[in-house]
């Protein structure tokens, strides 16, 4: 299985591909608790590169994080915790049914633990609408 939480901050940083501009990627079930430190850890990795020789960049790397990647989880109660670091917008609850590492027939049960106290805008962006919106889900 691939682990994207070896995303190293300290790779080379620099301005994405025109080509990528509009491009999205999809973290499929590589959860989200992770991001917030990767976002941080890029942002100061840049910053710290002295002016001269820092790669000049249009955006800085958390609007790309904010506008082009987005990620799926399956289970990830802390990722929920600190939805608005990881970035509501950017986050998809997956079922993985019908896959032995589902929580169903108990996904609404796991759903209601994890969301308790969670705005009910939040929950069904993260639930179901970012969904629709990245895969054109209703659109006719």
């Amino acid at each position: 299985m691939r682990d994207y939480r070896l995303i190293s901050a300290d790779s080379h940083v620099t301005e994405p591909p025109t080509v990528w501009a509009d491009r999205m990627l999809v973290l499929a079930e590589g959860d989200c608790s992770w991001l917030p430190y990767v976002k941080e850890q890029t942002v100061d990795r840049l910053n710290r590169i002295h002016p001269d020789t820092r790669p000049k960049m249009k955006l800085m790397p958390s609007a790309y994080f904010a506008k082009n990647i987005f990620t799926t989880y399956i289970t990830d109660h802390y990722g929920v915790q600190q939805r608005h670091g990881v970035g509501v917008s950017q986050m998809m609850w997956s079922s993985d049914y019908p896959h032995t590492g589902t929580h169903w027939p108990n996904s609404w049960k796991v759903i209601e633990k994890d969301y308790e106290g969670v705005d009910e805008d939040e929950r069904r962006q993260i639930l179901a609408g970012n969904a629709a919106r990245i895969y054109g889900f209703g659109k006719s």
